[in-house]
């Protein structure tokens, strides 16, 4: 037999997730989650702390602004928190993405939504458009969209296959089982 430690990383990875995503019967298995790479999440989570920053500064010239009676300043500070605010506040929702698999279905937190969707209403997982996400086909012609899994667009273009595709190619198996 061999030892764990031998197997090449491609086969230990093929082996992890199929453990990970069935039960010996077939079932899918509660639990398991799919977010974006480390450096990605590391980096929104670092962005929004540092627009949030940014955007708590304008909100203090804004205020100090509307206190002079400069309401030229204040309009343009205004505006600034607003739209800096916004991207801060899409860095953190970036770096809370996640799709988590359940022997029900998918619990989805999207940049704009969270919800749930069975399995049994799920045709199937296409990864081919890659840069909004994995696609997942509805049975009733629905398209949802799972913002944490993409791919880079260059990858798409060249046809490359990525984390995305083989995610995809899993959720699939996991679907016909």
């Amino acid at each position: 037999m061999t030892p764990v430690s031998r197997l090449d990383a491609e086969t230990a990875h093929s082996v992890h997730v199929q453990a990970a995503l069935h039960h010996s019967d077939g079932s899918v298995m509660d639990g398991r989650t799919y977010r974006p790479t480390r450096p990605l999440m590391l980096a929104s989570i670092v962005l929004a702390v540092l627009l949030g920053c940014l955007a708590l500064g304008f909100l203090v010239f804004f205020l100090v602004a509307l206190l002079r009676g400069d309401f030229g300043d204040a309009a343009f500070a205004g505006f600034d928190v607003v739209a800096v605010g916004a991207l801060a506040v899409l860095m953190w929702r970036q770096s809370q993405l996640q799709v988590v698999v359940h022997d029900t279905g998918l619990h989805v937190v999207n940049y704009l939504s969270t919800f749930g969707v069975a399995w049994d209403s799920i045709e199937r997982f296409d990864s081919s458009f890659g840069y909004w996400g994995i696609r997942v086909m509805m049975k009733d012609g629905r398209i949802i969209w799972l913002n944490a899994i993409t791919k880079w667009n260059i990858a798409a273009w060249l046809n490359r296959l990525t984390r995305a595709d083989e995610i995809a190619e899993e959720l699939n198996e996991g679907l016909a089982r």
